[in-house]
């Protein structure tokens, strides 16, 4: 039923009527069917054969690309083989153009130099001309006594045939003499590695050992990083004075404060950042623990007071500061005034006289009259003596600063420029209010290394010795960090015992 609606449809649409139903019975040819397949087919047949013929091709090509590749290969190989076999020689061009090996050019030097110096060049102009009409040279050239001559248009060319036939006759038979050349050989520099000296003394025991202690602690750190201008370690020794009783138990490097522009009346930026207050910071952070164990009943440093309740350092145990270079200010100033050595000469009898002794200016308050060198009231200048350098070439300048007579003893500030910030000076416009090292440790030298958070539980602690490497004077450092402070009273006590100083001779590099 529905096939018949749809052809009812159909015919509705073609507009017939169903009477003539029968036109739309489609009528096939066969045969006509038959040979559009067969062309069908046919064209399929030579587009696979076109597409065979095109795979075939591009293998054989690929396949000559193959081998040329293992031919280019091959080539190259061997190549390589012949220049491992034979080093590589260096050319240069002759006088005629061609190249040859270094060594084994031809031109007029090769021959001065191996053949030489018994050469005579003689080059004339000749009668006969060219058929240009231009002139000829005749060149004689006497090699040890053998002529050689030669004719060209030019002097340069007539040389240099007589060149060439003197090299081709000393090829066969040499002269008398002939020059060998010396080849230069590279002269090796050898870099000594330089291993310090062991230490024989206890202050460069204790040196090695700080430095040992601080490679230790910064071996993950990267080279560029490790600031070590101004090393500073404060040791603990127990007991008798040996190096194993010795313990590093804090230490910091460096020499740079904060900017002056950057300072804060608040305190929340650290100013001071000197290998001396880094170390005085760590030390405090012991103390604390110490103090901790020592209320707590177990062993410390300390032992407990049984009247005050404070803490107090035990009696065997002593604090040692070794620096590898003195504290900046004024541990490192020395007078402007030289002292005149004595002359190991021998004076006659006759000459010799007495001479007064030239009257000694009054010492500064803050300065001992030991420590300042008197000058001289004649007008004629005092003979200087040679100034010996301080340090090496290719160190970092640690010389003692030449300071004003005056200016001995009196607080230093860091100076606030770009290039030199870790400078001090005595108060100036552009100074810091940051005291120097010297005076810091001065002041510790009242009050004790101890701080102020650890002033109500622990008992002053005074560092024993100082142990210096570099810009050691036993003067300046005696004035600097005791004999200025020695008099002064605090909390109605005395200042701390006098400390020792010490010339540490070991270094850990050159």
């Amino acid at each position: 039923q529905s096939g018949h609606y749809g052809r009812a449809a159909h015919k509705a649409v073609v507009g017939l009527d169903a009477a003539g139903h029968e036109q739309l019975i489609t009528k096939v040819d066969f045969a006509e069917q038959k040979n559009l397949v067969m062309e069908r087919i046919t064209q399929w047949q030579e587009e696979q054969a076109k597409k065979d013929t095109k795979k075939v091709t591009q293998e054989k090509v690929r396949a000559e690309q193959e081998q040329l590749k293992v031919l280019a290969a091959q080539k190259k190989a061997e190549k390589k083989q012949g220049m491992e076999d034979q080093p590589p020689v260096k050319k240069v061009k002759n006088n005629d153009g061609n190249s040859s090996a270094v060594g084994q050019q031809q031109t007029y030097g090769t021959l001065i130099h191996r053949y030489g110096p018994n050469i005579v060049d003689n080059t004339v102009q000749t009668e006969e001309t060219t058929e240009l009409n231009t002139p000829m040279f005749k060149c004689t050239l006497t090699i040890q006594d053998i002529p050689f001559e030669a004719v060209a248009p030019s002097k340069k060319g007539a040389r240099n045939d007589a060149v060439l036939q003197a090299f081709e006759q000393f090829a066969q038979t040499p002269p008398p003499v002939v020059n060998e050349k010396k080849r230069k050989t590279p002269r090796k520099t050898e870099v000594n590695e330089y291993i310090p000296i062991e230490p024989v003394d206890l202050q460069d025991k204790i040196a090695k050992k700080c430095w040992d202690f601080v490679n230790e602690q910064t071996a993950s750190i990267a080279d560029t990083y490790k600031y070590r201008r101004n090393l500073v370690c404060i040791v603990k020794v127990q007991g008798e004075e040996t190096v194993e009783n010795c313990e590093v138990v804090a230490f910091g490097n460096g020499t740079l404060v904060i900017k002056k522009d950057n300072m804060t009346p608040d305190g929340t930026t650290i100013n001071d950042s000197t290998g001396e207050s880094l170390a005085l910071r760590a030390l405090r952070r012991y103390l604390l623990d110490q103090v901790d164990l020592c209320l707590s009943n177990k062993g410390s440093v300390y032992t407990r007071d049984r009247t005050g309740g404070k803490c107090s350092l035990k009696k065997d145990v002593k604090l040692y500061m070794y620096t590898n270079s003195a504290p900046m200010g004024d541990s490192r100033a020395i007078s402007e005034v030289k002292q005149e050595l004595p002359m190991e000469t021998e004076t006659p009898a006759a000459e010799a006289a007495p001479v007064e002794a030239a009257p000694v200016e009054a010492a500064p308050t803050d300065v001992t009259a030991t420590n300042v060198v008197a000058e001289p009231m004649d007008s004629t200048p005092a003979p200087v003596t040679p100034k010996q350098p301080f340090f090496r070439k290719g160190w970092r300048r640690r010389a003692p600063k030449l300071t004003p007579t005056e200016d001995l003893g009196k607080i230093q500030l860091f100076v606030n420029t770009a290039n030199k910030e870790e400078a001090t000076e005595v108060f100036g416009e552009n100074s810091h209010s940051i005291v120097s090292p010297s005076d810091k440790l001065a002041v510790r030298q009242m009050v004790g290394i101890q701080g102020s958070v650890l002033f109500s539980i622990s008992q002053p602690i005074f560092i024993s010795q100082y142990l210096v490497n570099r810009t050691y004077n036993d003067t300046a450092f005696t004035r600097a960090l005791y004999d200025r402070v020695k008099d002064a009273k605090v909390a109605a006590r005395d200042v701390g015992p006098p400390p020792e100083f010490r010339k540490v001779m070991w270094k850990d590099t050159r």
